[in-house]
């Protein structure tokens, strides 16, 4: 009966601290798993996750961080905590911030307190900054975001030692689309940037979402700029694009645009150049205009659907771009033209990435194969990944 009533009180007093310091419980059988992964620099596998339960079917061989949106932390399975940190993988936090409160303190400090508190009651390894908002060429907002990201990861790295912080950066050190930050010197600052090489090109004419020369170009203008390689991580596209075409030329070029379209976008073109968002030197990264009707994002999963219709063209290759698509006719007979990257293109870029010398690969996202209907396929994804670092030197 006695020791009835003292484990009552000592479950009471854990929920007492439980509810005061606003921690969580550890969910896992093994309390040490609960503990943030300590471990030096190795080469990284980042795996951005949109979280649909389909942790299960991931590849955990090479995988090293797991970044989740924010949002998603309540409906997060505790499972995956524990089995990421049986399999050393950190998990981390996809955390935005408003652009227009960088000058804020008060706000500033505040946010920096919740992510601490987020970090340290969900078990989490660290942060992800994902700050996709418009900042123009010449504007003090720039700097701030310096000063922002330099506080936070002193925060956080104070508070955790051993922590992992890294910031999305766009694919060119230097402005893309309006997105004016300055990733080399936030490369100095955090563990490691993560360009995210996707959604580059495909704008009046369908292409490729990722062409592998856009990939070349983004390393080298990094490391041109600065940046040590180091401190570079290359995420690449699991998905891709379905345009509809107004007309197939020769060579199986899709256009997808009308006169009065290409008209607007110009003008749109001029505008940006004209408030700052960007320049006449990166305008061939930043024409995106096209009409959104005409072009749709399709996820991996339902690309292989596609494909094993038998009511496509069939898979075919761009040489100029190293990327594969595919032609088919939907239901009212108008021609689509899908561009999408597989094994095959991803091996092709995350081989010359890791031979670049840079810190690791990742993509964006691991949750859009379809792992139960089409498994082999999926599978394929990542054996590319496999067989890229296992024919790489460490």
């Amino acid at each position: 009966m006695a020791y009835q009533s003292t484990t009552f009180l000592i479950a009471c007093f854990l929920n007492w601290l439980i509810q005061v310091h606003g921690i969580d419980q550890c969910p896992c059988h093994t309390p040490s798993l609960c503990k943030p992964v300590q471990i030096g620099p190795r080469r990284e596998v980042v795996a951005f996750s949109v979280y649909r339960g389909l942790w299960k079917y991931y590849d955990w061989t090479h995988l090293t961080t797991i970044a989740l949106f924010e949002e998603q932390l309540p409906n997060i399975d505790p499972n995956l905590l524990c089995y990421a940190h049986s399999h050393h993988v950190r998990l981390v936090p996809k955390a935005s911030f408003p652009v227009q409160q960088l000058t804020n303190k008060t706000h500033i400090d505040q946010w920096i307190k919740d992510k601490v508190k987020m970090i340290k009651t969900k078990f989490l390894d660290g942060i992800n900054f994902d700050i996709e908002q418009s900042i123009p060429i010449i504007s003090p907002e720039a700097n701030d975001l310096i000063k922002f990201v330099n506080q936070t990861t002193t925060a956080i790295h104070s508070a955790f030692p051993g922590s992992l912080v890294t910031f999305d950066a766009s694919y060119w050190p230097q402005c893309t689309i309006g997105h004016c930050y300055k990733n080399v010197a936030i490369s100095k600052i955090v563990d490691f940037v993560i360009t995210m090489n996707y959604d580059e090109e495909g704008s009046l004419i369908a292409s490729a979402n990722s062409p592998f020369r856009n990939t070349v170009y983004s390393i080298h203008a990094y490391k041109k700029a600065g940046a040590q390689m180091s401190k570079i991580v290359t995420a690449q596209p699991w998905y891709g694009y379905n345009y509809r075409c107004l007309g197939i030329l020769i060579d199986d070029i899709c256009v997808n645009f009308s006169e009065k379209l290409f008209l607007k976008n110009v003008a749109k073109l001029f505008k940006k150049m004209k408030h700052g968002l960007i320049t006449r030197r990166n305008v061939k990264w930043n024409i995106q205009g096209n009409d959104d009707s005409s072009k749709s994002s399709i996820e991996y999963g339902e690309i292989e659907k596609y494909l094993n219709s038998n009511k496509t063209s069939g898979s075919k290759w761009s040489n100029s771009s190293q990327s594969p698509y595919f032609n088919y006719k939907d239901a009212k007979g108008a021609i689509h033209q899908v561009w999408y990257d597989n094994p095959k293109s991803l091996s092709i870029k995350y081989s010359y990435a890791i031979k670049s010398g840079i810190r690791g690969i990742g993509m964006w996202s691991t949750d859009f194969p379809n792992y139960v209907q089409y498994p082999k396929e999926s599978a394929a994804m990542w054996k590319c990944i496999d067989t890229v670092l296992k024919n790489s030197k460490p």
